[in-house]
């Protein structure tokens, strides 16, 4: 429907994204991180290309980006077990709430053959009439040093949100602040279901040549080899009578919840790090004990982002966006189409090669 796609409308996406942002990269640009433009004139030799152009942020097109599908340098590898996870998208509403989510492969794990390690999961909840009450999204980025992080992030993500959402189906009218508060008081008892629920996902019998698969965990692996983040929100899918929406997010790692309004880009829950790249902090939800819990609301003009630090740490420099963050605050701030959705995803960034996922939730406009 016409209210569910991006301001781009549905014609030339690829004419649309490069003429959203005419500036050239700043002068004195200080770090790879710190992208301060999207470019709109230099494009990527069209002659031997087959596949879409990226959104490009920067002075030019990377060469990872122009290499062509055929080239000998093999650096688009899959796999050999499968379970690549190069894409996913996602979306829906329910209630007065627009979701899309997204998880795309990065450069890194394209480079070495392996799989996406993030991952996402998005339920709902309604009340005891079927009305919908609560929206609830989970994001994980798999610990990078964790042999099978990719399956530890799968199942976690999963369990996460069938564990809040059973939680909420007992009182789907409890208050934000009330579910903050018994959640910190059981967050242990809650990690620790979670926690078996995950190994259960591996320790279950599985066939002798499953077992040989080189990203398949086998039955006695341990925990820390599956280690993950977690970020869970859970949304009111219908404003109070202020008119805003109330959720609560509980984070465990640096996958950081977002709040995006008409300029600025802001961290829902607390964060101890100082510096304008979110907290690299490689806190784990598995085997834990503690987790960040912090109630929030939002309004109807606003959107909420879960993002992986794929994407979260490209967003903004100086307290400020970044033409990537302004990007996503012109064009994200409303819901989009899948396709753009995926499109803008792939983002073409020299320095931004890890895995990237996000789940943007959107309120109803009046």
């Amino acid at each position: 429907m016409n209210e569910s796609t991006s301001r781009s409308g549905s014609g030339d996406i690829s004419g649309t994204i490069r003429r959203a942002f005419k500036r050239k990269r700043s002068e004195g640009a200080e770090a790879a991180s710190h992208p301060t433009a999207l470019d709109t004139e230099t494009k990527p030799q069209a002659s031997n290309r087959e596949v879409v152009e990226p959104l490009i942020v920067g002075e030019s097109v990377t060469t990872f980006g122009n290499e062509p599908w055929w080239t000998n340098k093999n650096w688009n590898r899959l796999p050999s077990s499968g379970g690549v996870n190069g894409l996913r998208v996602h979306n829906g509403v329910f209630g007065n709430l627009a979701v899309c989510g997204g998880s795309l492969r990065g450069r890194r794990h394209q480079l070495a053959g392996q799989p996406n390690d993030d991952s996402f999961d998005i339920t709902t909840v309604s009340d005891a009439s079927n009305n919908p009450a609560w929206l609830v999204v989970a994001v994980c980025d798999g610990v990078g040093s964790a042999a099978f992080s990719n399956a530890g992030a799968a199942s976690t993500s999963a369990h996460a949100t069938a564990l809040v959402a059973h939680s909420l189906r007992s009182r789907p009218s409890i208050a934000p602040e009330e579910y903050a508060n018994a959640f910190a008081e059981q967050c242990p008892q809650f990690l620790e279901l979670l926690t078996t629920a995950v190994r259960g996902d591996i320790q279950r019998p599985q066939a002798g040549w499953t077992r040989q698969l080189e990203f398949t965990p086998p039955a006695d692996v341990a925990t820390e080899a599956l280690q993950t983040t977690l970020t869970v929100c859970l949304l009111r899918a219908n404003p109070d009578t202020a008119g805003r929406y109330v959720g609560v997010v509980i984070t465990i790692g640096d996958s950081p919840a977002l709040l995006l309004s008409t300029s600025l880009i802001t961290r829902l829950e607390a964060d101890n790090n100082t510096s304008d790249i979110w907290s690299t902090a490689t806190s784990g939800a598995l085997g834990a004990h503690t987790a960040n819990v912090t109630p929030f609301d939002i309004d109807q003009e606003s959107a909420l982002m879960v993002a992986t630090d794929g994407i979260a740490n490209f967003l903004t420099h100086n307290g400020s966006p970044t033409p990537l963050g302004n990007y996503l605050l012109t064009n994200w701030l409303t819901p989009v189409d899948t396709i753009t959705f995926a499109r803008d995803l792939n983002f073409d960034l020299a320095s931004a090669d890890d895995d990237r996922t996000a789940v943007m939730v959107w309120p109803r406009h009046a």
